[in-house]
């Protein structure tokens, strides 16, 4: 997992600095291990995510892959499918914009508008995919599985219909798709 202790030691108080310094990774590891367990005991509970899902009040629509695709209301198409997939400890969120350019001239106007939301999101971050001649615009969020909650899987995927949204209306509005 990678976490890095730090050590805040009280320099009148060598005794203290040393045992912490000589069980910090004894704790590190004890906690590491912890995590890890609840981690992988939460990704391999069967149903889990469906569960998560059933919860948020969203219903399987699909599965591509790995990924179940529930599809939820979106202003300009209807519906949008959201893909959530388990990816090891983590949970990940995807879905796309209906906006596709030819890969040789992605238009500055989108690149600006998905910097921007970018800069402005805590969540889902825009990213494209080259395939052939196009380039296509899409939402990827990920976060740990433990700890994730029906309220922030609906967060997250109502934030992420929002954003697709706003991103496809901007480019009609362009008239760039």
């Amino acid at each position: 997992m990678g976490l890095v202790p730090t050590l805040a030691v009280n320099p009148g108080c060598a005794t203290e600095g040393a045992f912490l310094l000589q069980h910090t990774g004894e704790l590190m590891g004890f906690l590491e291990g912890f995590v890890e367990g609840f981690v992988k005991e939460y990704s391999r509970s069967k149903g889990g995510l469906e569960r998560l899902l059933a919860q948020a009040g969203m219903t399987v629509a699909g599965r591509k892959g790995d990924a179940l695709k529930v599809e939820l209301p979106c202003p300009t198409e209807g519906k949008r499918p959201i893909f959530i997939s388990p990816a090891g400890e983590c949970v990940a969120f995807a879905t796309f914009s209906d906006a596709i350019f030819d890969s040789r001239k992605v238009p500055d106007v989108a690149m600006a508008f998905a910097l921007a939301a970018n800069e402005d999101s805590p969540f889902s971050k825009w990213h494209i995919s080259l395939e052939g001649d196009e380039a296509a615009f899409w939402l990827a969020y990920a976060t740990l599985g433990a700890g994730l909650t029906a309220r922030m899987v609906r967060e997250v995927c109502d934030k992420m219909v929002e954003m697709a949204a706003q991103f496809d209306v901007r480019m009609r509005q362009e008239r760039l798709a």
